[in-house]
């Protein structure tokens, strides 16, 4: 490998780790955390005792406000399916504000490319 081709490599590598810190704007705060998730998932690195720790906590804080949503915070607290139809859809209509919240940015962005 010549210099020039290890200098263009170390001068792309800059410029991927300065994109990667940029958290100003909501798109590079997006792209990171799904980068984030991806790495995660896909579980390329290592994670350390205390990043195993602290999913295991993140996971166990959704799972708990879930069956909080469902069986608690109802009118008639409970494991009963009208219960469970109640919370889920408090969930649905969450989820698909959420979604579409999410297709018109993606559909704003797409617009801007063109």
């Amino acid at each position: 490998m010549s210099k020039r081709d290890q200098r263009d490599q170390k001068e792309e590598w800059l410029r991927d780790i300065d994109a990667r810190q940029r958290n100003v704007v909501f798109p590079d705060t997006a792209q990171n955390e799904a980068r984030f998730w991806r790495n995660l998932i896909e579980g390329r690195q290592r994670l350390t005792v205390v990043q195993a720790l602290g999913i295991c906590a993140l996971c166990l804080a959704v799972i708990t406000i879930v069956l909080y949503t469902f069986f608690v915070d109802s009118p008639s607290p409970g494991l009963s399916w009208g219960n469970f139809v109640s919370g889920a859809i408090r969930w649905i209509i969450v989820l698909a504000l959420f979604g579409i919240f999410l297709l018109a940015f993606t559909v704003s962005q797409h617009w801007k490319r063109k």
